[in-house]
């Protein structure tokens, strides 16, 4: 499947057709701070309301201390975008996921977030490892947040799946990809 830049697959299937008539959308977080850099706080709402006055400051974002930050969205987006980005393109081409898995890893270093490392374990019936990384790839490629990331990207994934009857479990690592 060969998808050029801003351009959506036409097929058969609902999902796409969705995709491909949905011109546009637009959604929101707020974000509120009171005080100091070091010493205030803040709180984030999403529009959706699944985050409703979440704590942050400056300990939640560079110590252990209760609260979300920055980097752990960034990393929620990017994680859950690519994730679905890669089922759509497993089911387009034939292969129902039954279970992706995927950790997002942003490195922050000296005042700047250096890159993002995604964590995949895939559970899909039926696809050889070679044909899945090059979903992986093409997933990466076409993943909304991955585009506006300025960042290395670092791609591992491991591949399971079913062999036989007895539900025996093989893995695959599959090769660690560097996408910039």
């Amino acid at each position: 499947m060969q998808i050029t830049n801003n351009q959506l697959v036409e097929s058969w299937h609902p999902y796409s057709y969705y995709i491909a008539n949905r011109t546009y959308m637009k959604k929101y977080a707020k974000a509120t701070w009171n005080g100091s850099g070091f010493e205030g706080n803040g709180t984030i709402d999403l529009q959706s309301q699944t985050l409703v006055n979440a704590l942050y400051t400056f300990n939640s974002r560079f110590n252990t201390v209760n609260g979300t930050n920055s980097e752990e969205l960034l990393a929620a987006a990017h994680a859950s975008d690519f994730t679905m980005k890669l089922s759509f393109i497993l089911t387009e081409a034939g292969y129902m996921p039954q279970e992706l898995i995927t950790t997002c890893y942003i490195n922050f270093d000296k005042g700047e977030l250096t890159s993002s490392t995604l964590d995949l374990i895939a559970n899909v019936a039926g696809i050889t490892p070679d044909l899945f990384n090059e979903y992986v790839k093409e997933a990466n490629e076409f993943c909304p947040i991955t585009r506006i990331l300025n960042l290395k990207i670092l791609i591992r994934a491991k591949l399971l799946t079913v062999v036989n009857v007895s539900s025996e479990i093989n893995e695959f690592n599959l090769k660690q990809a560097n996408y910039d």
